[in-house]
């Protein structure tokens, strides 16, 4: 049989690669080969996808041997992308988002959104927002595998700059210069206490007078978050306060609040899941009640589908809780 050959090639050579790359390279492979790079484990990419690490160990290699260039460096038992690594993996995220364009765009079938993700909320935001949004996304889009981690705003701030989550949602992110931030709703905080508390012997309307006879419960401070106990309240209403208890969770301030006669300050979300257990106190509305939520990524993070599909469900969400304030 004669091997084939074109006409700017002389007979005696041998036939010329058409593609250097060798055996083409497939979108499975890229995906593996970003699950890898989100991990930095062969073992846990696998789990997020599912399939056998074989697959994904076997995949990288072959990238590896078509690209002539070491992906990753080898730490123990951990990897870590190489500068050409890095380089693949802007390329490989940009070259997955197209093809989910194009699917789309041609209409021959639904747009399929896959992948893992990992994301975070502040705990309240976690349980009532996105703990449903994620659940509707997943019924929707089944290859679509997702972590959600519920922590206190500052721990989310940490957790997306170190890069352990992809983006977040949190109450009143300082701002950073690596960070990009949305604010999607701003609400009302609301200064609570316990049903049946002995300030309610007062009468309501002047009762928040005598909220310094009583211990302050408190969040945890740092930086990186606007946090309540800097509340202009306290300032205005000159508010000499004992701070006995602090907390990183809304849920564990309840809990205080309902054995014993703390007063805090919570947002309404919480206040309206608890409303059978706690009380608001009144007080003038001149001050400064007013909190904001944020959708919160690093500025590095490129566009991907399905962290577009969520923005647009959250910012949904709160669209219609504004319409119902």
């Amino acid at each position: 049989m004669i091997p084939f050959y074109n006409s700017e090639q002389a007979p005696w050579e041998k036939p010329r690669n058409l593609n250097p790359l060798g055996k083409a390279m497939t979108l499975d492979q890229l995906r593996y080969f970003i699950a890898a790079a989100k991990f930095e484990h062969i073992n846990q990419a696998a789990q997020s996808i599912p399939i056998s690490p074989s697959v994904i160990s076997q995949s990288i290699k072959q990238l590896e041997e078509e690209l002539s260039a070491n992906l990753f460096v080898r730490q123990n038992k951990r990897i870590r992308l190489s500068p050409e690594g890095g380089r693949l993996l802007e390329l490989a995220e940009d070259l997955l988002q197209r093809a989910h364009l194009i699917q789309h765009e041609l209409g021959r079938a639904q747009p399929t959104l896959e992948g893992h993700f990992r994301v975070g909320a502040s705990h309240i935001l976690a349980s009532e927002v996105l703990g449903p949004i994620m659940a509707g996304m997943q019924k929707k889009f089944p290859r679509l595998t997702l972590e959600l981690q519920a922590l206190p705003s500052w721990g989310l701030v940490d957790s997306i700059l170190a890069g352990r989550l992809d983006w977040g949602l949190g109450f009143n992110p300082t701002p950073h210069p690596q960070l990009e931030t949305e604010e999607v709703y701003e609400g009302q905080s609301l200064l609570v206490v316990r049903k049946n508390h002995p300030i309610f012997n007062h009468p309501e309307k002047t009762a928040y007078r005598h909220l310094a006879e009583y211990p302050a419960s408190m969040p945890i401070s740092t930086n990186r978050i606007l946090m309540t106990r800097h509340h202009p309240f306290l300032k205005e209403a000159q508010l000499d306060r004992r701070t006995t208890f602090s907390f990183d969770s809304d849920f564990v301030a309840v809990e205080n609040l309902r054995r014993s006669d703390h007063w805090a300050i919570l947002v309404d979300m919480t206040v309206a899941k608890f409303q059978n257990e706690l009380r608001v106190v009144p007080f003038p509305q001149k001050t400064g009640t007013r909190y904001s939520v944020h959708l919160i990524k690093h500025k590095s993070r490129k566009p991907d589908p399905a962290s577009s599909e969520s923005f647009a469900r959250v910012r949904e969400f709160f669209a219609n809780r504004k319409g119902s304030d």
